[in-house]
């Protein structure tokens, strides 16, 4: 939010924002100083993960214990909140060249990175709440689960009919054809093999199908901004549109993060013991201590709290991640060129624009359909390992 902020008009004409060190490297060119508020707060905040996620790990220097690490992450708020105000603060006095523009590709590549992470975090999720549904006692639950899983394939099948009339009704629009056909192809393989496979289930694959056909129609509105046939939504920039547009990406954003902390183990292999932390001594506290940020003070273990202080250095690497990725979204996916020259024809004023942003959104959902083909390949192939 706060760059969308500083990269507007209203502030990129003010006096002190001059002062700093946004024209070094830009030469007053357009794109590249509205990007730098992305790039300046990216970089502080990726900054300020950083140094939790590696106070958090077991292999820091400074914290060998686990009971340390867990407070280090809940105590000394006001100080952590300076920091990062701190850092924020200084990063708008580095010169923009070359400092941002190499910050700009570690940014692209970690980003993807931070895509990769987000499917199998996706993925992991619609397959834990099958089973939260198809395990849980009374018939409400399962009333939910086939009321979900026709409600979402028709809603969206309804969808994929209205976006091949809002992106591909003129024979010129090859690329919204091409992507939603795709889309729907690999969603009606998917969905019968997850009838036969033997982890397979409805639910799951209407949720992909939701999932990546929503990606394509975010995709086709990026590609497309300009109101003509390959684009019957679009419509001129307005300030609403990029505030919901950045509202939406921090959700997602923090949705994500939120998940990942709590499913390490789809990435490590490890139990997720999070729930357990405290055992019998939360129950038995006064007042009943539930949080995870708690559990310490009720008790817990030294082998309790190292579980707890891995899941922490989880979620700040995914956060240190996310920023990262949050810097790309915000300045559609562009370079700053170290002379100041443009590397994009977006449109500066709109956030998640422009070619890049479509074809990084597409390849995104293809990813995405082929990681779910391989999870109800995989134990047919591998019929010897435990995938439950």
């Amino acid at each position: 939010i706060i760059s969308c902020i500083m990269r507007s008009d209203a502030c990129l004409t003010a006096g002190p924002y001059m002062k700093f060190g946004y024209n070094d490297g830009c030469n007053g060119e357009a794109q590249c100083l509205k990007d730098q508020p992305a790039y300046r707060i990216s970089f502080a905040t990726v900054l300020f993960f950083a140094i939790h996620w590696i106070m958090s790990h077991k292999y820091n220097l400074c914290m060998s214990s686990a009971t340390t690490r867990v407070k280090f992450n809940t105590d000394w708020f006001l100080i952590k909140i300076a920091l990062l105000l701190g850092l924020m603060v200084v990063s708008l006095y580095i010169p923009s060249n070359p400092f941002f523009t190499v910050f700009a590709w570690f940014a692209l590549v970690f980003s993807v990175v931070y895509l990769i992470l987000q499917l199998v975090i996706f993925l992991g999720f619609s397959y834990d709440l099958n089973d939260w549904l198809r395990n849980h006692e009374g018939g409400a639950a399962k009333i939910v689960l086939i009321g979900a899983t026709i409600l979402m394939f028709l809603s969206t099948l309804v969808g994929t009919g209205f976006m091949y009339y809002w992106f591909g009704d003129d024979k010129s629009c090859v690329e919204g054809q091409m992507m939603i056909t795709l889309t729907l192809l690999s969603a009606v393989l998917y969905t019968i093999l997850g009838i036969f496979a033997p982890n397979g289930s409805l639910f799951p694959s209407a949720i992909v199908f939701l999932y990546t056909m929503w990606t394509i129609f975010t995709s086709l509105t990026s590609g497309f901004p300009d109101h003509g046939t390959c684009n019957r939504l679009a419509s001129e920039p307005t300030s609403w549109k990029l505030g919901i547009s950045a509202a939406m990406s921090g959700l997602s954003l923090a949705y994500a993060c939120t998940a990942g902390g709590a499913s390490r183990e789809n990435f490590t292999g490890a139990s997720n013991q999070m729930s357990d932390i405290g055992g019998d001594n939360l129950a038995s506290a006064e007042g009943g201590v539930t949080t995870q940020s708690q559990a310490y003070e009720a008790g817990a273990s030294e082998e309790e709290d190292k579980t707890f202080a891995n899941h922490l250095s989880w979620f700040h690497l995914l956060m240190c991640l996310g920023s990262f990725y949050m810097s790309m979204l915000v300045t559609n996916w562009y370079i700053t060129k170290g002379d100041g020259s443009s590397a994009s024809s977006s449109d500066v004023s709109e956030v998640d624009t422009g070619t890049t942003s479509m074809w990084t959104k597409f390849a995104s959902a293809l990813l995405c359909i082929l990681l779910y083909f391989w999870t109800l390949i995989a134990p047919m192939i591998f019929s010897d390992r435990d995938f439950s």
